[in-house]
Order: structure tokens, then sequence, then C-alpha cells
């Protein structure tokens, strides 16, 4: 069966790709984007890659001092549902996410989730702050980009 893969040239123009049913798009803009945000060191909650037709989104959590999780084995975690904790990104080293590993201060965590469980993630690994607050902010460093 074939596909239609287009380039979106405006991030803007992506709702008008979806309602055409185009099967699978790529933004430039946006993939940047997303990798500036990620080596940014300010941003608490980044969204990095959205697989739509997977049912899949990529994201990218700060862990900080007064994280629940924080000094905490990834096996001791009760994550929401539809979220995996894939890697753990650690003093410029990615570290596969396995029971016996332990979240630190200061890390990174990357989790795959289903389309509308960042909310949830937000709250679990950033009780203090506002979830959508948080995606917000991730979104308007987008759009002011």
């Amino acid at each position: 069966m074939p596909k239609v893969v287009a380039r979106v040239n405006n991030p803007f123009n992506q709702p008008t790709f979806d309602l055409l049913g185009v099967d699978a798009t790529v933004c430039a803009a946006t993939n940047l984007i997303s990798l500036i945000m990620h080596e940014l060191p300010a941003h608490k909650f980044v969204h990095l890659l959205s697989l739509k037709h997977e049912n899949v989104e990529l994201v990218e959590l700060e862990v900080g001092d007064t994280s629940p999780f924080a000094n905490t084995f990834i096996q001791d975690i009760d994550l929401p549902e539809g979220v995996l904790l894939a890697a753990i990104l650690r003093a410029g080293q990615a570290l596969l996410a396995r029971g016996s590993t332990e979240i630190l201060p200061g890390d990174y965590v990357l989790c795959l989730i289903q389309p509308g469980t960042a909310t949830e993630l937000i709250k679990v690994f950033l009780p203090e702050e506002e979830p959508t607050k948080v995606q917000q902010e991730a979104e308007l460093d987008v759009s002011e980009g």
C-alpha cells in the first residue's frame, strides 16, 4: 500500500497536512528546535519526537533535587499508564534504563509516552511544577524561535 510523505516548511501548517490525510510529515524546523532545546540546560521538559501513526512520543525530563525520583531505583518507580522510561542521560552519556539503575539529581530521563500522557508524567516527575505551564513554556520557546 503506498504512503504519502510530505515536507512541512512551516510548523504552523502541520494541521493542514493532517487534515489532508498525509501519512507522515517531516519538518526540519520543528526537529531542529527540539534538538536545540535538548541541548539547552534551562528546560525541565522537552518534547523531542512524535511518531503519530505509531502512537508514540519521545520526551525528556530533568530530574531536579526536589524530584520524588531523585536517588531512586527505576524498579521502585510507579510510572503512569502509557509511559516507558527508556534511558537516562547523565554527564553526557546515555544509560539504558534498567530496574537496578538509580536516578540521580541532575539526570535527564528519556521517556516513550502515548500521546496525551505528558501531563501525568510531568505531575509525577515534577510535582512542584504546574504541568500546563511547563508544556506551554516549551511550546512558547518553539513558536518564538
